[in-house]
């Protein structure tokens, strides 16, 4: 670098250690890049993160010094925001996207009135991977139409969510999720890997909404996502949130929607059956495990369990007569 360059930096640069940053990174650039880079730099008022832009290894690496001008200026309307400058300077971003793309995201930070889930959104490596600046924008849109809602931002970034749905999808899930008030179950329907896999969005939106009319019940909630549950269609999988609703959500009906045994060898119909039977027994322990013995569902066909429930009820729920329905001999 020339001595009268030096000069100019070291008089026009209000701070002396920026100054010696600039004269060791601009060292490879013409006279007339530096002139102009400075000339930027000073109708930035010397901002900080603007200097840093100039000045940046890996910016430098990847980005003209045209770029960084127009980088700076872009900085400048977003009024200098700590989260537009991260944009700016993430490798991440600088490797994944071109500079108009950059400065499309930072506009659009802008328009999100520089949230900081919007700029997780921005820089996040599996979104940068799995979707395009477009997409990226469609999201933070939708996002913002969210009222910046932490539970919708977790439906952009997760990456089972970017693996298994569309962008188109994500908007659709996170539009379903605002119409679930932004519920932590509804939530988490749409980022399960076991509902990703076993169900279509368009079905995911129909367990969100069932889910919505069980008022966002824990075991409605756990029907939804129980992996041999799903192995049922969705049409069963409502019929039995349906009916663990007219049981008043009881822990045990849940329980026989979700036992594996019980799956294994009764039908919905059947199982509907059980846990009205349960209900009409007062939900009581020993006429649940009658339902769930695995003795019981191996050795008596549904009509002849109800029977056994029902004569255990007449006994009242005695548990000497409990064990002789479940006794193995």
């Amino acid at each position: 670098m020339k001595v009268e360059i030096m000069k100019m930096i070291v008089n026009e640069v209000p701070n002396l250690g920026m100054a010696k940053k600039l004269m060791e990174r601009l060292n490879h650039l013409s006279d007339n890049d530096i002139k102009l880079l400075l000339q930027a730099l000073k109708n930035c008022n010397y901002n900080e993160y603007a200097c840093e832009i100039v000045v940046d290894v890996d910016i430098l690496k990847v980005r003209t010094v045209a770029d960084q001008i127009q980088l700076m200026k872009t900085l400048k309307n977003c009024k200098y925001n700590e989260y537009v400058y991260r944009i700016v300077i993430n490798l991440n971003v600088l490797k994944a996207r071109t500079i108009e793309d950059q400065i499309q995201l930072m506009e659009e930070l802008k328009n999100c009135k520089y949230n900081k889930y919007a700029y997780q959104i921005v820089v996040n490596a599996n979104v940068l991977e799995k979707r395009t600046t477009e997409d990226q924008i469609q999201l933070m849109e939708t996002f913002k139409n969210c009222d910046y809602n932490e539970y919708a931002y977790r439906i952009v970034v997760d990456s089972d969510v970017l693996e298994a749905r569309t962008t188109e999808d994500q908007i659709q899930l996170m539009e379903e999720l605002k119409n679930c008030n932004y519920n932590e179950y509804a939530c988490k329907i749409v980022v399960d890997s076991n509902v990703l896999e076993a169900r279509t969005t368009e079905e995911q939106i129909q367990l969100m909404e069932e889910l919505k009319n069980c008022n966002y019940d824990y075991y409605a909630y756990q029907i939804v996502i129980n992996p041999n549950v799903l192995k049922r269609i969705i049409e069963e999988q409502i019929q039995l949130m349906e009916e663990l609703k007219n049981c008043n959500y009881n822990e045990y009906a849940c329980e026989i929607v979700v036992d594996v045994d019980i799956l294994k060898v009764r039908t919905v119909a059947d199982q509907i059956q059980l846990m009205e039977e349960l209900k009409n027994c007062n939900y009581d322990y020993y006429a649940y495990q009658i339902v769930v013995n695995a003795n019981v569902l191996e050795k008596r066909i549904i009509e002849e369990q109800i029977q056994l429930m029902e004569e255990l009820k007449n006994c009242n729920y005695n548990e000497y007569a409990y064990e002789i329905v479940v006794d193995s001999d």
